[in-house]
């Protein structure tokens, strides 16, 4: 089976896949990498209002064969400021890891 390695990216660090991983072709790959972006989402919430996301897969060659990324945006509509909102989602974050 062919070794495919995947780069990744979440906005403050990046990673560079030295292991790689078998897969049967290159359409698993692209799966694996579009899979793999929500839980990269999910382990890095980002602090401020957005942050991107991205996977490259690269052969075994390095060459690169197949990117993916997704970005998460969020928008107040209440009018409240920056250090308002990061004070809010800090308490949110302290209150649920509380209980």
């Amino acid at each position: 089976m062919p070794l495919y390695f995947f780069d990744t990216d979440n906005g403050d660090r990046h990673h560079r896949d030295d292991d790689g991983l078998e897969l049967p072709d290159d359409a698993a790959a692209r799966a694996m990498a579009q899979e793999t972006l929500p839980d990269m989402a999910h382990d890095a919430l980002p602090d401020g209002e957005s942050r991107a996301f991205t996977v490259l897969v690269r052969t075994h060659d390095s060459t690169l064969l197949y990117s993916v990324s997704m970005t998460m945006a969020g928008q107040w509509h209440d009018g409240r400021g920056v250090s308002e909102r990061r004070s809010s989602a800090a308490q949110q974050r302290s209150n649920v890891w509380s209980l």
